[in-house]
């Protein structure tokens, strides 16, 4: 790992399906939402300041798209706090 400002990438297809239906890739036995809450949280303790953040994988036209897009706010909201 690098020294430095950081940027965070989150891709929706690490997570389980159950809660993000939407997405490219779904990958089965992905990651509950308070696992993934849990690794935003920490990456607050970086010590350099990130420089942006980006949410990404999201499949709009796909089933279960509305449901997949309130947990990308929901997360989106959990990056900005």
């Amino acid at each position: 790992m690098g020294e430095g400002a950081a940027y965070l990438s989150l891709d929706l297809d690490a997570l389980d399906p159950t809660l993000v239906p939407a997405v490219a890739e779904p990958v089965p036995g992905g990651l509950s939402l308070a696992e993934t809450l849990h690794l935003i949280h920490a990456a607050r303790f970086w010590p350099d300041p990130w420089v942006g953040a980006d949410l990404m994988e999201l499949a709009p036209t796909l089933d279960g798209a509305e449901a997949s897009a309130r947990v990308a706010v929901h997360l989106a909201l959990h990056l900005l706090a």
